[in-house]
């Protein structure tokens, strides 16, 4: 009987409990409606939640292949372009062929890797570069200087098919004429490296009917390994990624023993399902597999642990009620309202303290990335300003400049003109022929718009200036100018014969008092090619001086070697800008008889 009083009033007890909190009513009422909830729901929540949780994860991982996608088919262009530069770059062209001329050459060598390097470097995923064709390989660069080559002998064989099927596509017309190989896909000494690579053509430009140069690239999968590892990250176990060559060869997946071999098509079963998407001009393919058995598996688990933690925490949530909305919904927002109220009055102290990671401070987060990325925008801004106004003023100042050299140039011919008038007065004739040819000189000489003009311009001038020259030095030389007709038409750069002729005036006949003889040849070789010879019959180079010419005819883009002037040195690199590597100047010295310079100059590509 006692117990049973204790347990009435226990009873009593929690009853008028009951009758004063309304948060158990509200509890019970709620734990009576989740309870119908789930027996009325139970028989089909489960399918229900697996249809939507399929579709989401099917959702989730096209926009994973989407992102994907995009993200490899730019780093993949990123290296191809780089590929595609190194290729016509017409110097790592010629530094081929000139090793091809002379192997062995140490200097070439150095030159070839400088060059290499610098591509080799424009992409942490470059490995290596090689330069080969059919029958050798020129040149390989590895960035990580080992001993053992990513390219030997037993190795050849692919360069030489790869070679052959370039040159069987240049003379096909076919595109992209690019070539991706995944044969020798282990980085020597450093089999954890999975490798592929990338050969272009090196030809010269319009020539398709040869077998080419080819220039491989090797690059690093890791890139793509970072890419695909999202896939395995957002679905373990459910979803699997893996990259597909145009022939079904696999060129990355997470196994690397299947790396390079071809893909086996499994007994198709009902519970695959395969998303794919294609990669680009390489012919790639990126494929997501989805296994449905692995999915309904993780339904489950979720299911079931689902069912629990939703009555828990219906319990939970009843006596947390009150404190989440005061805490963790109207704190943040209170703190959010008050950091946009103080925005641009305090500039660097509008910051929020983040003090949770829901998603009300996430927008506060975000808020603050908001704000520091304004004020950076706003630095930036500020710097281009200044930047611009900088550059405003030193255009402004160089437009200037060129009109005060203008002005000037106009104010000494038109002196000259009136000198030559009041001569022409006097009945002084000589006098009045030399101001005329200075000026015709000056005027030549200071017209800054044309650079580009033709041989009978430039010879015209080049008289004009030896006749002057022969004045002031009277009886020291005569000239001979002999120019064919058909080839006063070509073009050329403006005053390209002036420092040539001045040297054999200043040097080749310094020490003469009569009998100095200077000749200009011009003359076709064929259709599209002339040869000129400018020759003095001085005192000829000394050998110092015929090794310093020597080096920049050789060498016309390298700083003239010390104590050369720069005059030859820059008509030598503006000669073979217009007309071309194909050009040849040579030197022909003869102490104590004079020298000659011989121009073998070819036509234009645009001009023919």
């Amino acid at each position: 009987m006692e117990n049973l009083g204790i347990m009435r009033n226990i009873w009593k007890k929690i009853k008028d409990y009951y009758n004063s909190h309304i948060w158990c009513s509200l509890g019970v009422v709620i734990l009576i409606c989740c309870a119908l909830f789930g027996a009325i729901s139970q028989m089909y929540l489960k399918r229900s939640f697996t249809d939507y949780l399929t579709d989401n994860t099917i959702h989730a991982e096209e926009v994973i292949l989407d992102v994907l996608t995009e993200n490899i088919a730019t780093s993949v262009k990123q290296v191809t372009d780089i590929c595609y530069e190194a290729a016509i770059d017409d110097e790592i062209r010629q530094l081929a062929e000139q090793i091809r001329q002379n192997p062995g050459n140490s200097h070439l060598n150095l030159m070839m890797e400088e060059k290499l390097n610098i591509y080799a470097h424009y992409s942490k995923w470059i490995l290596g570069i090689c330069i080969s064709d059919e029958e050798q390989i020129y040149y390989q660069y590895d960035k990580k200087q080992k001993s053992i080559r990513i390219w030997d002998e037993k190795e050849f064989d692919t360069l030489v098919n790869i070679t052959q099927e370039l040159s069987h596509k240049m003379k096909n017309g076919e595109m992209p004429k690019i070539i991706v190989t995944l044969k020798q896909n282990r980085y020597p000494d450093q089999e954890q490296h999975r490798i592929f690579h990338i050969s272009v053509p090196m030809i010269k430009r319009g020539v398709y009917n040869q077998t080419p140069i080819i220039l491989t690239m090797t690059v690093n999968t890791e890139f793509l390994e970072d890419a695909v590892s999202g896939i395995y990250q957002s679905n373990e176990g459910v979803a699997s990624g893996y990259l597909l060559n145009e022939n079904g060869i696999y060129v990355y997946h997470s196994d690397p023993e299947l790396m390079g071999t071809q893909r086996v098509e499994s007994i198709a079963t009902s519970s695959l399902l395969q998303l794919q998407k294609p990669l680009g001009e390489l012919g790639w393919i990126l494929c997501i597999d989805i296994d449905k058995e692995q999915l309904l598996g993780r339904v489950d688990s979720i299911y079931a642990n689902g069912m629990v933690m939703m009555i828990a925490a219906t319990v939970v949530v009843i006596a947390a009620m009150i404190m989440i909305i005061w805490k963790v919904i109207l704190k943040p927002l209170r703190v959010l309202i008050k950091g946009i109220a103080t925005t641009g009055k305090e500039q660097g102290k509008s910051l929020i303290t983040i003090d949770g990671g829901n998603e009300v401070w996430q927008v506060a987060s975000e808020f603050n990335d908001m704000i520091v990325s304004l004020e950076k925008s706003n630095r930036e801004a500020m710097e281009y300003y200044q930047q611009r106004v900088v550059a405003l003023k030193r255009q402004r100042d160089a437009e200037r400049e060129a009109l005060e050299s203008q002005i000037n140039a106009h104010f000494i011919c038109n002196t000259i003109n009136v000198i030559n008038y009041e001569a022409i007065d006097a009945g002084n004739h000589k006098v009045s022929e030399l101001l005329k040819r200075l000026s015709n000189i000056l005027r030549y000489t200071f017209d800054q718009k044309h650079q580009r003009v033709f041989f009978y311009q430039e010879i015209l001038w080049v008289e004009q200036y030896l006749y002057l020259q022969k004045t002031r030095f009277e009886d020291l030389f005569d000239y001979r100018i002999d120019f064919n007709a058909k080839i006063q038409g070509w073009p050329c750069r403006k005053l390209m014969l002036q420092p040539f002729v001045e040297n054999s005036i200043i040097h080749g006949l310094a020490e003469r008092k009569h009998g100095g003889r200077i000749t200009i040849e011009g003359k076709a070789v064929d259709p599209e090619c002339i040869r000129i010879v400018i020759a003095d019959n001085g005192k000829g180079m000394s050998p110092e001086a015929e090794e310093k010419i020597q080096y920049v005819l050789k060498h016309p883009y390298k700083p003239a070697p010390a104590g050369l002037g720069i005059g030859i040195s820059n008509v030598v690199a503006r000669i073979y800008d217009f007309y071309g590597s194909d050009t040849s100047i040579i030197l022909e010295n003869k102490p104590g008889k004079g020298c000659r310079f011989i121009f073998t100059l070819y036509q234009r590509e645009e001009e023919r």
